[in-house]
């Protein structure tokens, strides 16, 4: 028998949401019967609105999460650091099993990176007062949530009937499997210097241009497992500098719901997320970006690894503990993994290694040696405990010993920096509700005799305004090799600022969001040789017409200080300033077909010096319902003075594959792209590419330097789903 409720006069939210039918309203206030048919007219007045969408649920997530992926590396400089694979993979998780509404809380609300943190606590606040969801399109009474994000939602939530036997937050009752093989090739077209032989001497790459990776998975409900086997351009596929014998071989397995206790199991490579990033965190946080109210990491735990960022895995084994009543959890994890590392002697001669490089390259007689030079031991854990239903209290911790001893000599501004072979790092973190206040934060401590903190909340004033704030001070001397927090600095040192978002939905198809943000660093900084300040400010309107165009102006303004280009005997900072206006416009013109268009320009100053930039592309996507194909092409112009006042912009690419190019120079770039199902199980695309120089005589530098004005490249991919 279907379930039915009775809103009571003081849950006047949904009952604004009927005001606007006068009929409706009085129909609603009659009786609980009629309050049931009010949700059965949800879902039949929203279904044709919302499930005109692909088959093919690749598209669909990749189009959820394009703007998160140009708004964080647009932040971040190109977003090096973050796995954009791992994040893909995590929601075609969501999108393949997906989580009961009614049951999921923060922590699973959170990893749906398009919700804002405002977003997931009004998802939770109108659950506790109006009780659980009788369908999914009851999600548009939620205050401040907009139709877009609903629409989105809705690909990886449903309502579960209520005889569900299932009594935790997990997914469909079906255990779906899914298998995939993925083989990737991408192929420079012109040679760079290091592959030729320069007067008769061997070339520098040993290994041929092509780049090849091979992806294996299993995902199901419960069970995932996988490897990846990959090299670079340059390298060779097998190493012997390799644990492996491969240049790089990834591994992982994780298994959910293993014991009434052990929540989750992981072997092989996994990544750690606790608090809000001040100890470790490596899941998906957007930091500051035009998504101006989404600054909260949700606590995400373990995670299997899935990537080709060759440096950024632990390897061992992970567990994640909780008791059935859900008061208390808790994750203990070992690992014990080899880095890549800049191997040196001491005075005494004894082997160190002064640095731990990310970039994962073994071409050259000299990067090769470097592969897997020292090896890391990491044991950690956390311990989560719900006080009540409006405070949670965390308790992190993790500890490095390395094989060798980490020292360099160092810089002024390094004088801070932790050196040994030992680091320990640990921190308490708390969530709370307050009448509707949701306040957080996280104070950690290092061995190395520093502090760190930070502290924000997130509030919806009204259903049409959501505000952000976080206070952050993060001492010089604290130090966590695997920090990731919110601030200017990921790495959660030298730096006290203040940040405050908003976001403003005056009507149905209007929004502004922007932030400020100001912070000072009271240490010297690489270039900076001496206390430092900088804010940043930015504000974006936007237009949206469902399913058929979307407009937006954005204006970013940043000013931080940097060494003087002058020639002093001592360095004195001064300020540089960079200003970015964006126009942006997508339209969709017919069944499937969308153009985007977008005028970006950039000004950059720094004492006598002036820089300038602009950047316009045309793109031409057509993804039709019926068809097995997909294709996206486009072309641009940019005629940008110098590398200080680059632009960077997402461009469409081969499944797992995010690229995200900065322009500087001038010239015009394209690219053709396509994608088609031969089969239910076989999916194979293409993507060519190039970028002219006018008037260039080479391009890159060093032994990547190409003669010439022109770089290309041709992409292929082929998956088979069995």
């Amino acid at each position: 028998m279907a379930k039915i409720r009775v809103k009571t006069e003081k849950n006047d939210i949904f009952t604004k949401k009927m005001a606007s039918n006068q009929f409706l309203s009085s129909f609603y206030a009659q009786s609980a019967l009629k309050n049931g048919l009010i949700a059965v007219f949800f879902a039949f007045s929203c279904f044709p609105l919302l499930s005109q969408e692909s088959s093919a649920p690749a598209d669909n997530i990749q189009q959820a999460i394009q703007t998160l992926i140009e708004d964080f590396t647009e932040f971040n400089n190109g977003g090096e650091d973050f796995d954009f694979n791992t994040l893909y993979e995590e929601l075609l998780t969501f999108y393949n099993n997906k989580v009961d509404l009614n049951k999921a809380d923060e922590s699973i609300l959170s990893q749906l990176v398009f919700l804002s943190d405002a977003d997931v606590q009004n998802i939770i606040s109108y659950r506790s007062n109006y009780g659980d969801f009788l369908t999914i399109y009851e999600l548009q009474s939620v205050p401040g949530l907009t139709f877009d994000k609903m629409n989105s939602l809705k690909l990886f939530v449903t309502v579960k009937a209520p005889k569900t036997s299932n009594q935790e937050l997990k997914i469909n009752s079906l255990d779906r499997q899914h298998n995939s093989i993925y083989f990737k090739w991408k192929y420079n077209i012109e040679t760079a210097r290091g592959f030729q032989s320069i007067n008769g001497a061997e070339p520098k790459f040993i290994g041929d241009k092509n780049h090849l990776y091979l992806r294996y998975n299993h995902n199901s409900a419960t069970e995932r497992y996988g490897l990846i086997i990959e090299k670079d351009p340059g390298e060779l596929l097998t190493n012997q500098y390799s644990e492996t014998g491969l240049d790089y071989l990834s591994f992982h397995y994780q298994k959910k719901d293993v014991t009434p206790w052990i929540r989750q199991l992981n072997l092989g490579d996994f990544n750690i997320s606790m608090g809000q990033g001040l100890v470790a965190h490596s899941a998906f946080g957007t930091g500051k970006s035009s998504l101006s109210t989404s600054i909260k990491k949700g606590r995400q735990g373990i995670r299997a690894y899935n990537s080709v960022a060759e440096n950024l895995a632990f390897r061992g084994m992970a567990l994640d503990i909780a008791p059935q009543s859900d008061q208390w959890r808790s994750i203990v994890f070992a690992s014990y993994i080899p880095r890549d590392a800049n191997l040196n002697l001491d005075s005494l001669g004894v082997t160190q290694f002064s640095s731990l490089p990310e970039g994962g390259l073994h071409r050259t007689s000299g990067e090769r040696p470097d592969q897997d030079g020292v090896y890391e031991l990491t044991v950690g854990g956390a311990v989560d405990v719900k006080v009540n239903d409006n405070l949670e209290l965390g308790f992190n911790i993790i500890h490095h010993d390395f094989e060798k001893s980490f020292g360099s000599r160092l810089q002024p501004y390094q004088i801070y920096r932790w050196q040994g072979d030992q680091l320990t790092s640990m921190s308490v973190d708390y969530n709370a509700l307050f009448g509707g206040w949701n306040v957080y934060g996280e104070v950690a401590r290092s061995s190395t005799d520093g502090w760190a903190q930070m502290h924000g909340l997130v509030k919806t004033l009204d259903p049409s305004f959501d505000l952000a704030m976080v206070y952050r001070d993060y001492g010089q001397r604290y130090q966590s090799l695997y920090a990731n927090s919110f601030g200017e600095n990921a790495a959660a040192n030298n730096e006290r600022g203040l940040y405050i978002g908003f976001e403003y939905r005056p009507a149905k198809k209007w929004s502004i969001r922007g932030f400020v943000d100001n912070w000072k660093n009271d240490w010297l900084r690489f270039r900076v040789d001496g206390p430092s300040t900088g804010k940043e400010y930015l504000l974006r309107l936007d237009y949206k017409e469902r399913r058929k165009r979307h407009l937006y102006l954005q204006y970013r303004y940043e000013v931080k200080d940097e060494n003087s280009n002058a020639d002093l005997l001592i360095d004195v900072p001064v300020a540089r300033k960079i200003q970015r206006l964006r126009l942006h416009a997508s339209h969709q013109i017919g069944n499937g077909i969308e153009l985007r268009t977008r005028i970006e320009g950039s000004l950059y100053h720094k004492e006598n010096e002036t820089e300038r930039g602009i950047l316009a592309y045309q793109d031409i996507i057509s993804r039709k319902l019926e068809s097995p194909l997909m294709v996206s092409a486009r072309i641009a112009y940019f005629n940008i003075s110098d590398f200080d006042s680059r632009i960077y912009t997402y461009e469409n690419d081969l499944l797992f594959e995010y690229y995200i190019p900065s322009f500087a120079g001038h010239g015009f770039r394209y690219y053709a792209m396509a994608r088609y199902n031969i089969s239910r199980s076989i999916m194979a695309e293409i993507r060519w590419e190039q970028t002219n120089f006018f008037g260039a005589d080479f391009v890159s530098s060093n032994d990547n330097l190409i003669e010439g004005s022109s770089i290309s490249r041709v992409k292929a991919q082929v998956r088979w789903r069995f």
